[in-house]
């Protein structure tokens, strides 16, 4: 696992020589530039990711992956640039997955692996690129950190999903963002992300062909077996929205109502709110969140009977999310 030294590492710039991009050139290639906060004074390898270059410690590479190991040996034939004596490793992976996932190994600053962002959920982006690269050159532990990060949201467990919905776990900046969360479960093996992934792709419904847009400008895809899923997945959801609504909203008033008329009235506005915003709706979420400050409340006998039938109903859905989906997810919705 990676050092979490306070100590801070050392490096080759000063603060004047950052500013200027000119400086950050390295010997060997113009159109190369040097990473401003992972070019180490004293590394012993370079490693190049697209236009982008990384001075860091062979050794604490080599120690936690097998992969790094082989390719980072003294003889590896990759190694056929030398930068002032240093060898020159280039690989094909994005420069920002890259960087991610040597700020996990080697970390200059943060010595939270997997730091949270200001709404504190963890950074999403981060997850998505040391969870890809650790699986790639085998860095167990740091995928499966990773991987338990992204499971407190993408969950079998629906009390657990509602948690962390409410308190944004996990940042993501769009529902198009699990799109990143499908492939991961898949590279790893970890299907049991994959009903509440394909759920939260579903909710965006044409967009999905758009592709998740990262930071670095690169673009992923659902595969066309998941994008299929996806457009199935979201016609189920809307008829049984349309039986949960039903079951949701009835304007039967409670047993132990005392206002039956005025509680009636209001749970037939909440009927129709449901039905107006259903461009809107997320089936899973609880219905009292698109009633409107217009509508007056019902009495606590009918309040507490709604929300019995809401959760009962929304449970109901998250247990055949994977049948919605085309999904056979073993030991979804146990402990």
């Amino acid at each position: 696992m990676a050092e979490t030294s306070s100590r801070p590492l050392k490096r080759a710039r000063v603060e004047d020589e950052a500013a200027d991009p000119e400086n950050l050139r390295v010997d060997w290639d113009d159109s190369i530039l040097r990473d401003r906060d992972l070019w180490l004074d004293d590394g012993n390898i370079i490693l190049v990711a697209g236009k982008t270059a990384f001075k860091v410690y062979k050794g604490l590479l080599a120690v936690q992956s097998p992969v790094f190991a082989g390719m980072l040996a003294a003889s590896s034939p990759d190694a056929t640039t030398r930068s002032e004596g240093t060898p020159v490793v280039h690989l094909p992976d994005s420069p920002t997955d890259l960087k991610h996932l040597l700020h996990t190994l080697l970390p200059t600053k943060d010595v939270d692996i997997f730091r949270r962002t200001d709404n504190d959920g963890y950074d999403f982006e981060r997850l998505f690129s040391v969870t890809r690269l650790a699986h790639k050159y085998e860095i167990e532990i740091i995928e499966q950190q990773a991987i338990d990060c992204l499971k407190v949201y993408f969950t079998h467990r629906f009390s657990f999903w509602e948690d962390a919905k409410q308190l944004g776990i996990v940042a993501l900046n769009e529902y198009l963002a699990s799109i990143g969360v499908v492939h991961l479960a898949r590279l790893t093996g970890n299907l049991s992300m994959l009903p509440i992934a394909l759920y939260d792709c579903a909710l965006t419904r044409g967009r999905i062909a758009r592709g998740w847009h990262r930071e670095d400008g690169t673009v992923e895809r659902l595969s066309d077996g998941d994008l299929e899923r996806c457009i199935d997945g979201f016609g189920t959801l809307c008829r049984e929205w349309t039986d949960m609504s039903h079951q949701i909203h009835s304007t039967t008033p409670s047993q132990m109502c005392l206002t039956r008329e005025a509680c009636r009235e209001s749970l037939l506005d909440l009927r129709e709110q449901a039905a107006d915003n259903q461009i809107l709706w997320e089936p899973l979420s609880p219905t009292l969140s698109i009633r409107s400050p217009h509508c007056e409340p019902t009495c606590p006998s009918c309040t507490s009977d709604l929300l019995k039938r809401d959760s009962v109903a929304r449970h109901a859905l998250w247990r055949r999310l994977p049948t919605i989906f085309g999904l056979e997810v073993e030991g979804w919705d146990q402990l």
